[in-house]
C-alpha cells in the first residue's frame, strides 16, 4: 500500500505521555507527516495506547493526542509510529509546518559554519519568525 502522505524529516525534541498523564517520556522525533509521526522512545508503549505529545520548546507549548499505531525495538530504545486525531489534523499541520521551518533555518545556519543544537534553533527561529507565522483562524 503506498503510503498515503509525505514524510518530513525532523529531530525535534519532544514528550510522550500516557492518556492518564502517569507517563511522561522524553522523545525525539524522526519524522513528521499529516497523519502522524514517527520518535523515540526510552519507553515501550502498546498499540492502540492513547498518547499526547507535547513539543515544550514551543511557546506557548504544543500538544496533539494521538494514539500508538506501532511501536519497535531497537537496540537500546523503542520507535513508536504515533497517528493524530482527526481533530487535531489542522494543529498537527501548524507543527509540521513550524517544525520544517525551524529544520530549513537550522539546515541554513550550519551550512555557514555554526554548529548548532536543534534546541537552539527552535529557540532562535521562534524568536525571529513565529510571530510572522501565519495564525490559525
Amino acid at each position: 500500500m503506498p503510503r498515503q502522505y509525505i514524510r518530513h524529516p525532523a529531530q525535534i525534541p519532544i514528550q510522550v505521555e500516557d492518556a492518564s498523564h502517569t507517563l511522561e517520556c522524553p522523545a525525539q522525533t524522526h519524522n513528521i507527516s499529516l497523519g502522524g509521526l514517527a520518535c523515540e522512545s526510552r519507553l515501550a508503549f502498546s498499540p492502540g495506547d492513547r498518547v499526547e505529545i507535547v513539543i515544550p520548546i514551543l511557546q506557548p507549548a504544543f500538544s496533539a493526542q494521538g494514539h500508538v499505531m506501532w511501536c519497535e525495538k531497537y537496540i537500546d530504545h523503542f520507535l513508536l509510529g504515533i497517528g493524530f486525531d482527526n481533530l487535531q489534523q489542522v494543529y498537527a499541520i501548524r507543527m509540521i509546518e513550524q517544525v520544517c521551518h525551524i529544520e530549513q533555518y537550522k539546515q541554513s545556519i550550519e551550512k555557514n559554519g555554526r554548529a548548532i543544537t536543534t534546541e537552539e534553533a527552535a529557540l532562535e527561529w521562534i524568536s525571529k519568525y513565529a510571530k510572522e507565522f501565519p495564525k490559525l483562524h
